[in-house]
């Protein structure tokens, strides 16, 4: 299984930036609009860390809007995504409040110096890039004590009911694509193939440890199709 299971190359394909004006719609749509109420928790858990602060694959913006909207932590926020489209969409949703704005490669965060962060959040990113390179550059990223969340599809624990999610999410997204993204097939066969072939919550947990990191735990909701994993870089 390859470390980028939808096997995305950016510098091959722009799709972010052909429907990134569209995206949160598009979203809302095919999950049902329960997305929202993961984003939600995921904000949640990232609103209780405080420090300086690196989003990536930041996309639209909707987890560091939902963050600073509560008001309720302090430092340093970087909203980061490789689409410059996605990350001008995030800019409309937060000018009342002190972010700045960057273009990021996860997989490759040389500007960056060492120890820089308290924490690095991702949402729903790992699935489309290469994690082993992502989760090496974020842990170099964090200071020591810092902490990791992420985000992203996982698998229900019942294989029936996984496999009746999956024949929906095949059926659904390819519908959606067309649809939203005007007939466009990279629009959504790249989210497809991240869902059918990301780790689950415990193996991605095990990704973590194996990577350095201590204090790895993970929340499954909504019967575990998504979860959410924290992970601490050692002091």
């Amino acid at each position: 299984m390859t470390d980028n299971p939808a096997r995305f190359e950016p510098a091959d394909d722009n799709v972010f930036a052909r429907i990134a004006e569209d995206y949160d719609r598009y979203c809302d749509y095919f999950s049902v609009y329960i997305q929202r109420l993961w984003k939600r928790a995921f904000a949640a858990e990232v609103a209780s860390v405080s420090g300086d602060w690196l989003d990536l694959a930041s996309g639209t913006g909707d987890i560091p809007a939902r963050v600073l909207k509560s008001g309720v932590r302090s430092g340093r926020v970087d909203v980061t995504d490789i689409c410059a489209p996605m990350l001008d969409v995030a800019r409309t949703k937060l000018t009342q409040y002190n972010a700045a704005f960057s273009i990021v490669d996860a997989c490759d965060m040389r500007d960056i110096p060492d120890n820089r962060y308290d924490v690095i959040s991702m949402a729903f990113g790992m699935k489309i890039i290469d994690r082993d390179r992502a989760l090496s550059e974020l842990f170099r990223c964090l200071k020591p004590g810092g902490i990791f969340l992420n985000i992203e599809a996982s698998r229900i624990g019942w294989p029936p009911l996984q496999a009746m999610y999956l024949a929906y999410m095949n059926m659904c997204l390819p519908v959606m694509g067309r649809i939203i993204a005007k007939g466009d097939p990279s629009a959504y066969s790249y989210l497809l193939r991240g869902i059918h072939d990301f780790p689950d919550g415990p193996e991605f947990a095990d990704q973590l440890r194996n990577k350095g990191f201590e204090a790895v735990s993970f929340r499954p909701l909504t019967l575990g199709i998504v979860a959410i994993h924290k992970a601490q870089k050692p002091y």
